[in-house]
């Protein structure tokens, strides 16, 4: 009821206008603070970690956020092992 209603005011409604670059504008904050902590850690050692885990990864038609979350994933844990599993309709 309260998503509906949210939803109804910021998403139906003429506040879309103004919704839609504080959206933006907040996850995009939201990813620069992402990767600020991503630089600051990439120092730290990790070695025994991506020895004994595998991250497994399940995706449905996303392949720009999945190649951005594997790069994530290359540049702070070099060595780790992933699993991908996609259901998309033409995985090609």
């Amino acid at each position: 009821m309260i998503r509906q209603s949210i939803r109804r005011i910021l998403v139906d409604s003429p506040a879309r206008i103004v919704a839609k670059p504080c959206y933006s504008a907040a996850t995009a904050a939201a990813c620069l603070g992402a990767r600020s902590v991503d630089r600051w850690a990439v120092g730290y050692p990790r070695a025994r970690l991506t020895e004994s885990v595998t991250a497994i990864v399940k995706t449905f038609e996303r392949p720009a956020i999945l190649s951005r979350l594997l790069e994530s994933a290359h540049r702070l844990f070099p060595n780790l092992k992933i699993m991908l599993r996609t259901t998309a309709v033409d995985p090609g």
